[in-house]
């Protein structure tokens, strides 16, 4: 079986535990990894214009790098991962945040409905919501893996309250994701429950340590998820 891992900046961290697996001599559960190149050219072509109404050209540039690979899309023994569909830093980091109430047990700030939450959600991730859709219409089989919660540590120095407003509404933000995933079914690859603090966010000994980055984990996280995916995948060719 053969994984081909692609999204966001989040599986730089997957790669590089990729790597330190591979000077192990790990067998990869007997899997074929594939990452697509994330250099900033591609990330300037895609993600930029990903944030802008230009989906169809977002979603164009996408798939025109997996077909300029040669990928048989209806191969059954081929999986495409996609990170990114989870990723709610873009919100959870506004300095407004802590302005408006996202959880029924929040009364600080300007209350927001349920089905105001979801739409922030939902367009937060149309784009990769709908690569997800274009890539299954091509005969894909396409799995989600999550990106790291927030590090609560490093959002206090951001002045946003963590308990109140930043994991409820990345709670809410993974749910509603969660929930549109199962509705494509398309599995996903959760973080593993002993990287996560009693506050519901990373635990900091995961981060890639850099002061001026907010969310990215370090290669020591990245082999951790990469044997989770490798435990999920041995898993499926053991029960075909």
């Amino acid at each position: 079986m053969k994984l081909f891992i692609t999204g966001d900046s989040h599986i730089a961290a997957i790669k590089r535990g990729y790597h330190i697996l591979k000077g192990q001599n790990d067998s990869f559960g007997g899997l074929e990894i594939v990452f697509m190149r994330t250099d900033s050219e591609m990330r300037k072509s895609m993600y930029i214009d990903a944030l802008t109404p230009k989906l169809p050209k977002y979603i164009s540039l996408y798939l025109r790098e997996l077909r300029k690979l040669k990928l048989e899309f209806h191969n059954p023994d081929m999986w495409v991962g996609l990170s990114g569909p989870m990723m709610d830093s873009f919100v959870t980091r506004r300095p407004d945040l802590d302005k408006y109430a996202f959880s029924d047990a929040d009364t600080e700030g300007i209350p927001v409905s349920k089905a105001m939450r979801e739409a922030i959600v939902l367009d937060d991730q149309h784009h990769h919501l709908e690569l997800i859709r274009e890539l299954k219409k091509a005969g894909a089989k396409v799995f989600v893996i999550e990106a790291p919660l927030p590090f609560l540590e490093l959002y206090e120095k951001l002045n946003l309250p963590p308990e109140k407003k930043v994991v409820p509404f990345s709670q809410l933000y993974r749910q509603r994701v969660k929930q549109a995933l199962a509705e494509m079914d398309v599995p996903l690859i959760e973080i593993p429950e002993h990287c996560v603090n009693d506050r519901g966010g990373m635990k900091i000994e995961y981060h890639v340590g850099k002061e001026d980055d907010f969310h990215h984990c370090s290669p020591e996280y990245g082999v951790l998820m990469l044997k989770k995916i490798i435990d999920h995948f041995t898993k499926v060719t053991s029960t075909a």
